[in-house]
């Protein structure tokens, strides 16, 4: 074994030599000083600068290595970019020490790393450092190996490492900035190609063309799944195809990282011979994923190199190249599906029995489904180019104003804003119940007179902020057709329950006055149990007769000033019996008062409720009907010792009577079901309470034919409050 000295102390298989050689040191200086660096040429500059060094060295190879961000030393202006750890190789093992090195015989220290084939000689390293720092080696190495041989003069060593220092710092930001520049090209140079209209495999093998400027392999190949045909593409030499596929590469990969973006080593699983002819090296593949699916890879092969050879920002490369392929598979695989989901909604679409609007900011009809062109009388998608909605049809029924078609008609009303406000204004218009609930119309078109229901389904905005409506028509004429037929039926059915009915309560009546007779306790129980149950049925028979007359329009109103709290004082009056029975405390305006059947002794109440002098104008009967109706209610899902309070308020246009009890209460998710027909809240009075379902249903079809307004408020558990407001009467009554 040779024994080397680093600067006195020994190491096995290294020298340092501290004499002074007879080279001279003055031309060296002087050459040095004549020298220009230019980044704008590096690979001349490094080329003169190797040739001072070997001029002045004696030497027969020169290689310049400068130190990157991770640890790797890299040569300068060669082909070759096998790059050393720091610690790897002699040059490495200098870094490491950061003092210079000298070996005789290279092929006697087991420190020197061979490159593509065996090499003669000696080799010095000389490390280049700055502020302590090593920032790059400076390797000479000399045609044959001697005992005799002796090494240049550390003096000279020292000069050509301070003149590197100045050179390496320099190619260190070239490089830094040509890797920055590097990656921006592959970026725009793989989108150019990828948006270019030719074959997936022209594209991928002229990616692969990119792909290997960059990183400094001897063979690279991209291999992808081409769905449709059901092949792997790859951009490989032909001999070396058929080897390739016989490996399913997708399957061993995932077995092994599973779906990580990583290298994997393919060496230990197969020869290197299975893609390469020349036997031995590394065999490397990085995978492509599309939408979490692997559907290729990048195969990378080399002698010497392997993942942990292959820098920074070749790795960079690598990754920019997968993830750039797997983004366009997914965008044609999203595109194809795109198409495939829009015919499949173009023939919903047009296939649908309801009739179905895209309209404009401008109100105008953008498109129409078939259904929509039968109603509105129109044969083809031109005999509706820029027509207002609203030209296409006449309201024959009055309601022209009505929240829906005032929602229509806001549609131009938006303002083009930034998207998050827009949002807001979108959500708080469309989601509103009264301007999106469909509403009911009877119009007449080019092809007839229909029934139908009109509603802003929803609203859409593009990416230039435009908005659109979607109208939803709905043809009901066949549905009015069958609820008229069965509206004048059940008129006709209560018509005729009702005079027996009449006489039966009337027989009844006499029976229990004892005009036939006198009766004992148990046929007077009997009785009485008959007589409630007709009255059930008679309020059933009238309820279902109002509901008749609501919807077919045959009930007229006889509106006339009446005094809102009088009126409310005659309802308590009726229902004190059930009032007193339950033993509920009733407060008017916060007074409490007392409730009983006979009007003399309820003096209280008759004085409080008379001197409000609150005046609405409304049809006596069916304003007794809605107040009754609604404190009867408060009644009944009130616990025996509830509370009752009820308010007046008067503004310039309507009157308001709050009635509010604290009973059961109705769950939030319920209260939308109060006000439709046969509908009951389940609840621990509901079975006890009885009803029809049909009382609040016609309370509100009453309230809106006086042009007023109701509302409901509740909790479960703690009570519920019925707010209504009828216009107020403009001329008082005439005393």
């Amino acid at each position: 074994m040779l024994k080397e000295k680093i600067e006195g102390k020994k190491q096995p298989g290294l020298t340092v030599k501290n004499d002074a050689g007879s080279r001279g040191i003055t031309p060296l200086i002087f050459d040095i000083a004549n020298f220009n660096f230019s980044l704008k040429d590096l690979p001349g500059s490094i080329k003169r600068i190797k040739n001072i060094i070997k001029k002045h060295t004696g030497a027969t190879g020169c290689t310049i290595m400068f130190l990157d961000n991770y640890g790797y030393l890299w040569k300068v202006g060669e082909e070759t970019t096998y790059p050393f750890k720091v610690g790897e190789g002699v040059a490495g093992w200098s870094a490491k020490c950061k003092k210079i090195v000298s070996i005789k015989d290279i092929r006697k220290d087991k420190r020197y790393k061979p490159l593509y084939g065996a090499k003669l000689g000696s080799i010095v390293s000389v490390p280049v450092m700055k502020n302590g720092r090593v920032i790059g080696v400076l390797n000479l190495t000399f045609a044959e190996s001697d005992d005799n041989f002796i090494p240049p003069d550390k003096a000279v060593l020292n000069i050509l490492a301070k003149k590197m220092e100045s050179i390496l710092e320099n190619v260190f930001l070239y490089y830094v900035a040509e890797g920055e520049r590097n990656e921006l090209k592959i970026r725009k140079s793989i989108s150019i190609i990828l948006e270019d209209k030719t074959s997936l495999r022209k594209k991928v093998s002229a990616i692969r063309n990119k792909l290997s400027r960059l990183v400094k392999v001897q063979h690279l190949h991209i291999c992808i799944e081409d769905k449709p045909k059901k092949v792997l593409l790859c951009a490989i030499p032909k001999e070396k195809h058929k080897r390739i596929l016989n490996k399913d590469l997708i399957k061993i990969y995932l077995d092994e990282k599973g779906k990580k973006h990583d290298f994997l080593d393919l060496s230990e699983i197969f020869n290197f011979d299975f893609a390469s002819t020349n036997g031995s090296g590394y065999t490397t593949i990085y995978p492509i994923f599309s939408k979490g699916k692997m559907v290729g890879y990048i195969l990378l092969e080399d002698e010497v190199k392997n993942t942990d050879n292959l820098s920074a920002l070749e790795k960079r490369f690598i990754d920019i190249t997968s993830k750039k392929l797997g983004n366009y598979l997914a965008e044609q695989t999203s595109s194809e599906k795109m198409l495939a989901e829009k015919e499949r909604w173009r023939t919903i679409f047009h296939n649908v029995d309801d009739g179905i609007l895209l309209l404009s900011r401008g109100g105008t009809v953008m498109e129409a489904n078939l259904k929509a062109r039968e109603l509105l009388g129109v044969n083809d998608q031109s005999g509706l180019a820029d027509k207002s909605f609203f030209s296409l049809f006449d309201i024959l029924n009055p309601e022209v104003e009505s929240p829906t078609i005032a929602s229509i008609k806001k549609l131009n009303k938006f303002k083009r804003t930034d998207s998050k406000e827009l949002s807001k204004k979108i959500d708080l218009f469309f989601t509103s119940s009264k301007a999106f609930r469909p509403k009911e119309y009877y119009i007449k078109t080019k092809s007839g007179k229909y029934w139908v229901t009109i509603g802003m389904k929803t609203a859409l905005q593009n990416r230039q902020s435009e908005i659109y409506g979607i109208i939803h028509l709905r043809d009901i004429t066949k549905t009015k057709e069958v609820e008229q037929d069965k509206n004048e039926f059940m008129s006709m059915v209560s018509h005729e329950l009702r005079t027996p009915l009449s006489a039966m309560k009337g027989y009844l009546s006499m029976a229990l006055n004892e005009d036939y007779g006198k009766l004992n306790k148990k046929q007077r129980k009997s009785l009485g149990r008959i007589k409630e149950s007709s009255e059930r049925m008679v309020s059933l028979v009238e309820d279902i007769l109002d509901v008749s007359r609501i919807e077919l329009g045959k009930f007229d109103l006889y509106k006339e000033p009446i005094n809102f709290s009088k009126i409310t004082c005659a309802v308590l009056r009726e229902l004190g019996a059930k009032i007193q029975a339950k033993k509920i405390s009733i407060t008017v305006q916060g007074k409490k008062i007392d409730c009983c059947l006979n009007a003399e002794q309820n003096s209280g109440i008759k004085h409080q409720c008379q001197n409000l002098n609150i005046y609405v104008l409304a049809d006596r009967d069916r304003i007794m009907q809605i107040l009754t109706n609604l404190i009867d209610n408060a009644i009944k899902y009130s616990f025996d010792g509830g509370k009752i309070n009820i308010k007046f308020a008067s503004s310039r246009n309507f009157a308001e009577i709050s009635i509010k009890d604290n009973g059961v209460g109705v769950a939030k998710e319920d209260q939308d079901r109060l006000f439709m027909r046969f509908s009951r809240i389940h609840n621990p009075l509901s079975i006890q309470a009885g009803g029809t379902g049909l009382g609040l249903y016609i309370t509100k079809k009453l309230v809106i034919a006086h042009d007023g307004k109701i509302s409901v408020s509740s909790m479960q558990g703690k009570g519920t409050t019925f707010s209504v407001k009828i216009p107020v009467a403009k001329q008082l009554p005439l005393i």
